[in-house]
């Protein structure tokens, strides 16, 4: 009697408060032999501090019974008692005793209950979170607070495994034979954690109860799954920073964590939101064949087809077709194609087709072609494929292909192929291929091909660009003249871009015309031929415009037209002359007070009329100057 009084005392101290713990979940201990039923009972409510409920014909005054329980639990103890001939559910303080339904001998029922409690091997204690399912059905519950479980099964599966997985414990795999609800209890046995994980195994055996008896499986074998270790750090809370997880309910991310090393395939899931389908909880370790969501969708793969209302979510991998009227998110790659009405998102490859109505986002490599409304980011690398954008195009590793956008384009790594852009194209590595804009390209190196845009900028060009201004930094040609020629005295140029295309800015004056000097203002492009040893020939022509001496308007400019061969020995690293003739040829009003033609050239080439009242002369110049001049 003291030894009962100290287990109870032990007992009610290890547990917590009653109001806390449900009625069939607090421990009691009781050892009766041979004792009425309802006298057991009575001692039972006593002890857990609770009611029964009960119709008086369900319990037999005469029945003896033996009870020997310490410190279980009144399901296990009331288990033992009915050995599943009635059942018991709690309602606030009272459990109230049903009889189970007999079942019925001409029709077997559509479904049935397992239930029971799953322990820890070695130490006995109830293990809280330990997923229970079903492959085939994909049905799956959860143990409570209290370690118990309870799923309901087909009874029309051929073959009926009963799979229980937990973190940091042996897998059961247990072969259930029965048809009929009943208790089967479950030993898990931890796994213990080395430096050196090896994989997990799955320990199977098989459930020979019968009708609510309680059963512990029988080891058969040992086996491993083809999984990946399990880490010291939960599955779980490594994997939540991944962007496909922030749709995971806390059931469903407790699932995932418990069957990590374990995938599930289905060939066909139907779902309305994620983890309200076929696939149920165990949506996040499923892989389906063919997928279609109502609303929005979430699966660990897709193999065939996906289509969802508003979106698809795929932790893993998709091999084939992804359709969603707004987006599809996936965490791994993507072979084949992807079709959202606004965008796409993929944590890693893209090998196939990317269409969106808005926008692309790749975080690996690319080999196909992404199409977006407004534009395509890729932070890794382009194989062999097409970015086409309404606006804009960014690809931040490697790439061999072409970028088309509206606006403007931007390779961050080295790149071979094309960016064509209505506005601007930028490669901020080496780029084997062409740029073409209507206003700005910029190369730090590009090789294999020309810049072509009313700006161009390079840090190395081996081909000439061609636009109104082109800048190469390290093998450009540069240079700034000071020189004279027939119609100007002084005259400023520069020129810039490649010995192949350059640009020339020019302006000239006679500047000792009283009270207003004579002005012009060119702008032209030219080539320059190596002759060697330090010598260059110049093919150059300037468009200017002129303003005659003692000008009182704009109106009294001419524009002049001037070709220029200038022969260019270097005398200094930095310094060279420059000699040569050039051939000019202007328009003028026949009554205009002002000669085209200065009177110090050489004599001109016959006027002849275009237009009433308006002609052209030609005549002979010269050319002289002074070149500050880059390295090449």
């Amino acid at each position: 009697m003291i030894r009962l009084l100290f287990v109870l005392l032990v007992a009610w101290g290890c547990t917590p408060a009653w109001g806390e713990v449900p009625p069939l979940e607090r421990l009691v201990s009781l050892d009766v032999h041979n004792e009425r039923l309802p006298r057991v009972l009575h001692l039972l409510s006593q002890r857990g501090n609770f009611n029964f409920s009960y119709h008086s014909a369900l319990i037999s005054e005469n029945r003896l019974v033996t009870l020997r329980a310490t410190n279980v639990s009144v399901r296990e103890a009331l288990d033992q008692l009915f050995k599943g001939t009635l059942q018991y559910h709690s309602r606030g303080n009272h459990i109230v005793l049903r009889a189970s339904p007999e079942p019925d001998a001409e029709e077997m029922p559509k479904h049935f209950y397992l239930e029971g409690y799953i322990t820890d091997e070695h130490t006995g204690h109830k293990i809280t979170q330990v997923s229970v399912y079903e492959k085939t059905t994909f049905t799956a519950a959860l143990t409570d607070a209290y370690g118990f479980y309870r799923i309901k099964l087909s009874t029309s599966l051929p073959q009926l495994l009963l799979e229980v997985r937990k973190q940091h414990y042996v897998g059961e795999t247990i072969r259930v034979r029965s048809r009929q609800s009943h208790t089967l209890n479950i030993r898990l046995v931890p796994f213990v954690i080395t430096r050196t994980l090896p994989p997990l195994p799955i320990r199977q055996s098989t459930d020979t109860s019968t009708r609510r008896t309680v059963a512990t499986p029988q080891v058969i074998q040992l086996s491993s799954p083809d999984s990946v270790p399990r880490s010291r750090i939960s599955l779980w809370k490594r994997s939540k920073n991944r962007f496909t997880d922030w749709l995971m309910s806390t059931k469903s991310a407790i699932h995932d964590s418990n069957l990590s090393g374990d995938t599930l395939y289905r060939q066909t899931q139907v779902s309305v939101l994620p983890f309200v389908g076929s696939n149920a909880t165990l949506s996040a370790r499923a892989i389906n064949d063919l997928s279609y969501n109502v609303l929005l969708g979430y699966s660990l793969g897709v193999n065939e087809v996906e289509i969802g209302g508003l979106g698809n979510v795929v932790r893993g991998n998709v091999h084939g077709v992804q359709v969603a009227g707004m987006a599809n998110l996936v965490g791994e790659r993507v072979e084949g194609t992807q079709l959202a009405g606004m965008g796409n998102i993929i944590r890693r490859d893209v090998r196939g087709f990317q269409g969106a109505g808005i926008g692309n986002i790749i975080g690996g490599d690319l080999s196909g072609v992404q199409l977006a409304g407004i534009g395509n980011l890729m932070i890794g690398s382009l194989h062999h494929g097409v970015q086409l954008g309404g606006v804009a195009n960014l690809i931040g590793g490697e790439s061999l292909g072409m970028q088309v956008a509206g606006v403007g384009n931007i390779r961050i790594g080295p790149a071979t192929g094309v960016q064509l852009a209505g506005v601007l194209n930028i490669a901020l590595s080496d780029l084997n291929g062409w740029q073409l804009s209507s206003a700005l390209n910029y190369s730090r190196h590009i090789t294999g091909g020309h810049q072509i845009g009313l700006l161009n900028i390079a840090g190395y060009a081996e081909k000439a660009p061609y636009g109104l201004f082109s800048y190469v930094h390290r093998n450009g040609y540069r240079r700034l003249e000071i020189s004279t020629n027939e119609a100007s005295r002084a005259n400023l140029t520069f020129k810039t871009g490649h010995r192949g295309f350059y640009n020339i800015l020019t302006i000239g004056s006679n500047l000792d015309a009283e009270p207003q000097p004579a002005w012009s203002f060119g702008y032209g492009f030219g080539t320059a031929i190596n002759l060697k040893k330090s010598w260059l020939l110049n093919v150059d022509y300037t468009t200017n415009f002129r303003l005659p001496a003692h000008w009182q308007s704009f109106d009294e400019g001419r524009f002049m037209g001037r070709f220029e061969l200038a022969l260019e020995k270097k005398i200094s690293r930095g310094l060279a002359l420059a000699v040569g003739p050039t051939f000019n040829l202007s328009s003028f009003d026949a009554d205009s007070q002002h000669e085209t033609r200065p009177t110090y050239s050489l004599p001109a080439f016959s006027a002849y009329t275009l237009f009433p009242d308006f002609s052209v002369q030609g005549w002979i110049g010269f050319h002289a100057g002074l070149r500050l001049c880059n390295r090449k």
